[in-house]
C-alpha cells in the first residue's frame, strides 16, 4: 500500500510519501539424511565422513506460517534557490518489522549463539528504527552545462522470510556431524547413532537477535555538458559503502587442538552475523548523439573498484 501527497508553493515542492507492506510465507518441507564421502573407496565401502540432515532424524518440518510488516514513511522538498540551482532535500523512516510464526516453531537465541532460546511469545529478534536523510543538487554553471551530486543513506531489512524459516529448523533438531564427532560412521546408520545426535549433539540456526539493519551510504558526482547541438557529453563519480552486511558464522567447529568442537554440548551451529562492509568506487562516461545527417551513437565507459 503506497499513498503520496505533493505540495506545490513558490520555488518549493514538497513531497509525502507512505507505504506498508505486509508478507506472509508459509511451507512444509522434508528431506533426507545427507552423507559425504572423502574418497571413492569410502563410498564403495559406505564409510561417509559427514552426515547432515536439515530436519534432523525425522526428515520433517513443522508447518511454517509466517507473517511481517514493513512501514517506509518519507518526506522530501525540491527546492529551486536559483534560476540555476536546485536543492533537493529528504528523510525517510524505516522501519522494517519483527517476522513471527503463527505456530510456536520458529525459535532464536537470547544473546549468543550457545546461549538458551527465547521464550515462546518474545521477539525473535530486536526491531530497528531507520532514520535514512538524503541531499541532492543540481546546479548550471553556464549554459549548456550541469553539474548534479548528491548523498543518501538507504535501509535493508536485517532479517527475511527465508531467515525466518531457517528459525523453525531449531524445533525438529537439524544436525550436522562428522568423523571428528563419530570416528566409526557407516551406513546404514546405527539407531544408536541416531538417537545420540537428536540429543546430545543438536544443530542449530540462528541470528543475531541485536543486529542492526543494513544500510548503505551512496553518493555521486556527474557533470554533464552539450556538445554542439546533437551531442551530450557525460562524466561522473559513483560511490557505496555498505555497512552491517549480513554474512554467516560456523561458531563450533571441530577445533583439532581440543580434540572436540568449542562447545561440545552442540553440534554444528550456523549464524548469521550482520558484520560485514562493502565499498565501491566507480567512473561512469557516456557520450551520446542524436540523430542528424543519418548518424547517430551511444558510447559507454566505466570503470569500478
Amino acid at each position: 500500500l503506497t499513498d503520496k501527497v505533493v505540495w506545490v508553493k513558490g520555488k518549493s515542492t514538497l513531497s509525502f510519501v507512505g507505504n506498508y507492506l505486509y508478507l506472509a510465507t508459509g511451507q512444509n518441507q522434508f528431506n533426507y539424511i545427507g552423507m559425504s564421502f572423502a574418497t571413492l573407496a569410502d563410498f564403495a565401502a559406505d564409510n561417509p565422513s559427514t552426515l547432515s540432515a536439515t530436519f534432523g532424524v525425522t526428515g520433517r518440518e513443522f508447518p511454517e506460517h509466517l507473517h511481517w510488516s514493513q512501514k517506509g514513511p518519507y518526506v522530501q522538498e525540491d527546492y529551486r534557490a536559483t534560476p540555476t540551482l536546485t536543492l533537493n532535500l529528504g528523510l525517510r523512516y524505516d522501519n522494517f518489522g519483527v517476522f513471527k510464526n503463527s505456530q510456536p516453531y520458529a525459535l532464536n537465541v537470547i544473546n549468543g549463539p550457545f546461549d538458551a532460546f527465547r521464550a515462546q511469545g518474545e521477539p525473535l529478534y530486536d526491531s530497528n528504527h531507520d532514520f535514512g536523510p538524503r541531499f541532492g543538487f543540481a546546479w548550471q554553471p553556464r549554459s549548456g552545462s550541469v553539474l548534479r551530486g548528491g548523498f543518501g543513506l538507504f535501509y535493508g531489512t536485517h532479517a527475511s522470510g527465508q531467515e525466518g524459516d531457517v528459525l523453525t529448523l531449531n524445533s525438529v533438531h537439524p544436525f550436522s556431524v562428522s568423523t571428528s564427532d563419530f570416528p566409526d560412521l557407516s551406513y546404514p546408520f546405527d539407531p544408536a547413532l541416531l538417537q545420540q545426535v537428536n540429543t546430545s549433539t543438536l544443530g542449530r540456526f540462528v541470528f543475531d537477535p541485536h543486529s542492526k539493519d543494513l544500510y548503505s551510504e551512496q553518493w555521486n558526482l556527474t557533470f554533464e555538458h552539450q556538445l554542439g547541438s546533437q551531442t551530450l557529453f557525460n562524466v561522473g563519480y559513483v560511490g557505496n559503502h555498505g555497512v552491517h552486511v549480513p554474512g554467516s558464522l560456523l561458531p563450533n567447529n571441530f577445533n583439532p587442538l581440543l580434540g572436540s568442537r568449542v562447545n561440545p554440548n552442540f553440534g554444528s551451529i550456523n549464524e548469521v552475523v550482520n558484520d560485514y562492509n562493502s565499498h565501491y568506487h566507480g567512473l561512469q562516461a557516456q557520450v551520446r548523439r542524436r540523430l542528424s545527417n543519418n548518424l547517430a551513437f551511444d558510447a559507454y565507459y566505466a570503470w569500478g573498484h
